[in-house]
């Protein structure tokens, strides 16, 4: 009885880490066809300038992970990008209309809105190093960004489940 739970855990494990490998193992060059054909239809296929598109991969809305597999005009990844991170965050500025944000981060994880100011909060869960994390991106009714922001998610009694993330 041990050994079958023990087996099913690591399995488990495996399967877990292969699929959180799969995405960053996509060579440059690499058809997208090919792409297509192993990892499963994207969720949503951005226009890039230059003819190219991203492709955006979001393991959620549960997941902690985006990725965008860019590709060029003539049909090749030129790149696999994991959005969901500062050096992305940092990207966004006061302004920038929401569509451009979901462009570069990928669906979100939730929409709430605050009647009070008229403010939504866009929130996206995300990974910093250990630490299970919220961004905001904070959208005026003109769909412009009037600010962001991010938190630790809240834990439950226990420590590890998420009683109520973002």
């Amino acid at each position: 009885m041990h050994t079958r739970i023990l087996q099913c855990v690591c399995l488990a494990g495996c399967l877990f880490a292969t699929g959180c490998a799969n995405m960053t193992s996509i060579a440059p060059g690499t058809a997208a066809s090919a792409v297509e054909a192993s990892r499963g239809k994207p969720f949503r296929v951005w226009p890039e300038t230059g003819g190219g598109t991203s492709w955006e991969y979001p393991y959620g809305p549960m997941g902690h992970y985006t990725y965008m597999v860019r590709v060029g005009a003539d049909g090749r990844v030129s790149g696999v990008d994991q959005v969901l991170g500062w050096d992305t965050f940092a990207r966004i500025t006061v302004g920038m209309p929401i569509t451009e944000v979901e462009h570069l981060l990928g669906r979100p994880y939730s929409r709430v809105t605050y009647p009070l100011n008229g403010q939504t909060a866009w929130a996206w869960r995300f990974v910093e190093t250990l630490w299970r994390r919220c961004f905001f991106a904070y959208v005026a009714p003109d769909g412009k960004v009037t600010g962001t922001g991010a938190r630790d998610e809240e834990t439950s009694d226990f420590g590890f489940i998420p009683s109520t993330p973002c």
